[in-house]
């Protein structure tokens, strides 16, 4: 959830403000107050051609705003690319800020959304940008209020927040990461990847990696107002005595795996983390919808995934 401070409107939305958030950093000539994966270290080239970075298309209207530049300046989101027409993301980074607290399933026009699929940095990237051709929203998706300050919804924070983007053409031998076969249990070592936000205030042009430790739904229950199990999440955070990785605005949508290299596998699609419940940078959890949980509660995504 982001807080577009230099907005002549100062819209403020829920964590689909990530939305605006995007189009401030295009239209400011400064720095927006943000944060994203620190302690994350770059991927090795190659490793993730499934990540997925999600943009705005160039000169597309998102908010009465029109969004231009390079695609590093209109990065969005992230994503995982689970079938050769298939991006699974995180429901706010599509759904529309103009109706998200009254109607969370409206989707931004497909049009607005361009991919590009791998690991390259995104100013380096010869990769062609393709377009979107339907959104799906869970429909379970919703937000939930943060009893802190309930009509803030800047720091509310999600359920089953997961959508399926489908894009106009297969992608040519598409190389996709799999669903995990078995759920993640406590102390299971995952992986967080995003080009969000660093701590110095600035985007990472290269793909970010972030090691973490699964922790029970009793430990993530504790450091935040959002019940793990109904809301269908998965929470990790760094081993203790190691620099804290703690993913934020920009690296939502990104894909939470186990496993490296052609072993990797899908577990979940960040959502939200400390910025619920705590000052920015504050070690503590990492939320993600579980990507098995999510299937069950929706069967369009369960013949995605082949479940």
């Amino acid at each position: 959830m982001e807080k577009i401070r230099r907005m002549a409107t100062r819209v403020r939305m829920l964590r689909a403000a990530v939305v605006l958030a995007a189009i401030a950093l295009v239209m400011s000539t400064g720095p927006t107050v943000a944060s994203a994966m620190s302690n994350g270290v770059p991927v090795q080239a190659g490793s993730a051609p499934w990540f997925v970075s999600i943009t705005f298309t160039e000169g597309s209207r998102v908010v009465g705003q029109t969004v231009t530049g390079s695609r590093f300046d209109r990065l969005h989101c992230g994503g995982v690319l689970i079938d050769p027409v298939t991006v699974l993301t995180a429901a706010h980074c599509v759904a529309d800020p103009a109706t998200l607290a009254t109607s969370p399933r409206r989707a931004l026009a497909p049009s607005v959304f361009g991919v590009t699929l791998g690991d390259a940095p995104t100013g380096e990237s010869s990769a062609v940008e393709r377009t979107v051709r339907h959104i799906d929203i869970a429909p379970g998706f919703g937000l939930v209020a943060n009893p802190r300050d309930p009509a803030n919804l800047d720091i509310a924070a999600a359920h089953d927040d997961v959508a399926l983007m489908t894009l106009a053409a297969p992608v040519p031998r598409a190389r996709t990461l799999a669903v995990s076969a078995a759920p993640a249990v406590a102390g299971t070592s995952v992986t967080l990847l995003g080009h969000g936000y660093t701590p110095a205030g600035s985007r990472s042009d290269q793909l970010l990696r972030g090691s973490l430790s699964v922790i029970s739904a009793g430990q993530c229950a504790r450091q935040t107002f959002v019940e793990p199990v109904r809301a269908g999440m998965l929470c990790a955070q760094s081993r203790p005595g190691v620099p804290s990785v703690q993913a934020g605005y920009g690296d939502s949508g990104g894909p939470m795996v186990i496993g490296g290299g052609a072993q990797a596998r899908l577990l979940g699609i960040f959502s939200f983390g400390t910025e619920t419940v705590a000052d920015l940078f504050t070690p503590g959890f990492n939320a993600a919808s579980d990507v098995r949980v999510a299937a069950l509660r929706w069967p369009a995504l369960r013949v995605h995934l082949h479940l």
